[in-house]
């Protein structure tokens, strides 16, 4: 192996890059080793808490990949730990200023309790902040752990054998939650139409600007009634300026009933076509049954 040089001194081989790198200062050279300057075709520089170790050539292959797999671990490890502290900081940092707006600490009064809210599970109305909790107050009773308020449960009923109220909990008479109907999923009426006939087929030929009518009839093969507010719409299509007239009596199982629609073609000639269901509900909860139909016409002058 070659000796070492220092920034005074010139090598001699062609390939070598010792004092051609900024952060190259003392050292050995070589073309491979330009960062940290080692001379020799194997010879490796480890840095490692401020000093330099030479590896020369006699050492194996395997010991230089345990040296390079344990600097990356050591590595992985400081790193990732860095991370999670620092993750770990500031969610703390994010809950403490949690707010739990109109709930006081039963224990030290504070009020509102700020950071993490616990509510007993046994008692009606008894709630602790963090500092409390650690302490041991009320560790009689299980208590709820409650980070966002938002996710606080309204009501909270909770048995267990043998375990008494806390005798200074404060008895509040038991509210019917207000939003327990709409957590209760509703029955699904499943209703249907099927087609049966209508006046006239595809492709009908009228005049531009005629006013027509197009009836459907269908019957109800489902096992309960249509619904009253039950309309005939026009889904999508061309526009024919369509107008259907309300379901006029209760449509029962097994029974026919027959949709209108007044229609105006349009001016210029060609095909068009529109598309009707049946719909019924009111806004953002519309529920469409029955089979599609439609009106297929050819604009055609004399």
């Amino acid at each position: 192996m070659d000796k070492p040089v220092t920034n005074t001194q010139k090598c001699e081989r062609k390939s070598c890059m010792f004092g051609k790198h900024p952060k190259q200062k003392h050292g050995w050279c070589c073309a491979s080793c330009k960062n940290d300057g080692c001379h020799g075709p194997s010879c490796i520089k480890l840095k490692w808490e401020g000093k330099m170790t030479e590896k020369s050539d006699s050492e194996s292959s395997e010991e230089v990949v345990d040296s390079v797999r344990n600097e990356v671990k050591d590595f992985c490890r400081q790193a990732f730990s860095g991370m999670l502290s620092n993750f770990m900081e500031d969610k703390r940092t994010k809950q403490a200023n949690v707010k739990h707006t109109g709930y006081e600490c039963d224990g030290c009064e504070i009020n509102p309790i700020k950071g993490i809210r616990y509510k007993c599970s046994v008692c009606p109305d008894y709630d602790l902040c963090e500092g409390c909790e650690a302490k041991g107050v009320h560790a009689e009773h299980p208590m709820l752990k409650i980070r966002d308020p938002a996710q606080a449960p309204i009501q909270l009923i909770c048995q267990y054998k043998d375990i008494p109220s806390h005798k200074d909990a404060v008895k509040a008479p038991f509210k019917k939650c207000k939003q327990k109907a709409q957590w209760e999923k509703k029955p699904f009426v499943r209703y249907t139409g099927r087609f049966v006939k209508e006046s006239f087929g595809d492709k009908y030929i009228v005049m531009p600007g005629e006013k027509i009518r197009k009836t459907w009839t269908f019957r109800n093969d489902g096992k309960t009634n249509w619904p009253e507010d039950t309309q005939f719409i026009q889904t999508n299509g061309d526009n024919m300026d369509a107008v259907a007239a309300p379901m006029a009596y209760p449509v029962t199982p097994e029974s026919e009933y027959t949709w209108g629609v007044d229609l105006t073609a349009p001016e210029k000639e060609g095909r068009y076509q529109c598309y009707f269901r049946m719909v019924t509900g009111g806004k953002g909860s519309i529920y469409r049954f029955g089979h599609k139909v439609w009106v297929d016409i050819l604009v055609q002058a004399p």
